[in-house]
């Protein structure tokens, strides 16, 4: 949730040139670390002692949803208008985010009340309600914090939901991002 300083600093004070020069230093950082954690069996420990319990399975072996986050983060501040950049970040940096929180809390939650989570959508570990929070919380920060019309920021939400939840095969905070970049790219300020 840290990478939601992104969206906020590229939509009130930091110019794009700031923003991509301070993400391909954070990209640089990123990259090392990933080659260090998997060629250097003294930093992988470390890494794992550090971060390894919040890693996806899919993680432990390839690079982290953070690297990856930098580095799509990247791809839409270049590629996309900033309105389109700011929306995809800020999917990315709370709405994913909030699919997982919400999504994990309600499955606990249903498991422990009915021995089952049956919300689990089948195979990927995603749930409706994570989706839905995952849209709300993505419409609201397109409207607020991108200044995008209700309608652009409802459809960046639903575009969201639909692209945190299958799994592979790209990462999801690429998925999300590309998706919510070109959506608003495509339809605009509405």
């Amino acid at each position: 949730m840290s990478s939601v300083v992104a969206p906020l600093a590229y939509a009130t004070v930091m110019p794009r040139r700031v923003v991509l020069v301070v993400l391909v230093a954070l990209l640089s950082v990123a990259v090392a670390v990933e080659l260090g954690r998997h060629h250097i069996p003294s930093m992988r420990r470390a890494f794992d002692r550090a971060i390894g319990s919040l890693l996806r399975e899919h993680e432990r072996t390839g690079w982290s949803g953070a690297t990856w986050l930098v580095a799509v983060f990247i791809g839409v501040v270049a590629l996309a208008p900033a309105p389109a950049a700011i929306a995809a970040m800020w999917s990315v940096s709370m709405g994913d985010a909030a699919a997982a929180v919400v999504g994990r809390s309600y499955s606990t939650w249903m498991a422990a009340r009915d021995g089952v989570a049956t919300t689990v959508s089948r195979g990927s570990g995603k749930t409706s309600v994570g989706s839905v929070a995952c849209a709300v919380v993505t419409a609201a920060g397109t409207f607020w914090i991108a200044g995008l019309g209700p309608i652009t920021a409802i459809i960046a939400g639903c575009a969201a939901a639909l692209a945190e939840r299958p799994r592979g095969p790209l990462d999801d905070n690429v998925r999300v991002a590309i998706t919510v970049a070109a959506v608003v790219a495509a339809i605009g300020v509405m």
